[in-house]
């Protein structure tokens, strides 16, 4: 069964697409016109949670789309395709996250064999140079946070779309911690150099946000 976050976000993007009016033939489509599938039946499916992943609503969306042209094979039916295919790739790229897990563990992967490069290095490395043994092992974070609530973490953050929610949480890192360089502009800012309150108080304050667009904060 697809995770909450995840149908949350399924649940949006069909939304969304209701709001188009150009997807209303798809909503229904008569039985014997050779569809196998429509909105309906999707949204049907999310609700009796029948979706394992993202990914199966999104193929299940593509087939609405690619069926409507196979049944009527003329040129409205592939503008209305066409432009559907358009709307989801809007939504996809607004509500998708699914490249941050592989991202994340990438990092942590490659935080780990760095560290373990630096605080044991070979003997004969040692030997010749023993100054390299002296490596300083790679900080962890001032924050107190685990990998796990890092990764949560980042990608509660990337969820976080409003101009006023960046600016809100830059003000954060502004008055609890004045000595990190944020910009007005940015608030992209190494995670490790967070202290305890400041990474409690954004983690609050993305929790808050994100209850209020209808989702939850990555557990």
């Amino acid at each position: 069964m697809m995770n909450s976050q995840h149908k949350l976000i399924a649940d949006e993007i069909i939304n969304e697409l209701y709001k188009h009016p150009i997807t209303t033939s798809l909503r229904k489509i008569p039985a014997g016109n050779g569809s196998a599938i429509d909105l309906d039946t999707i949204k049907q499916k999310l609700k009796q949670d029948k979706y394992q992943n993202l990914a199966s609503v999104f193929n299940d969306l593509e087939t609405v789309w690619a069926e409507l042209v196979k049944r009527n094979g003329d040129d409205v039916s592939s503008k209305i395709a066409s432009e559907c295919r358009k709307i989801l790739g809007k939504l996809r790229n607004k509500y998708d996250i699914s490249e941050l897990p592989q991202w994340c563990n990438v990092v942590y992967k490659v935080r780990g064999l760095l560290t373990n490069v630096m605080t044991q290095p070979p003997e004969t490395i040692t030997q010749n140079i023993p100054s390299i043994g002296k490596a300083r092992p790679i900080k962890p974070s001032k924050s107190g946070m685990s990998e796990r609530e890092m990764y949560n973490f980042l990608q509660a953050s990337d969820m976080i779309k409003k101009d006023e929610d960046h600016r809100e949480m830059i003000r954060i890192v502004n008055e609890l911690q004045p000595d990190i360089d944020c910009s007005t502009q940015d608030v992209n800012v190494n995670i490790n150099e967070l202290n305890a309150e400041t990474a409690e108080a954004l983690k609050n304050y993305m929790r808050t946000a994100l209850e209020k667009q209808g989702l939850r904060y990555p557990e």
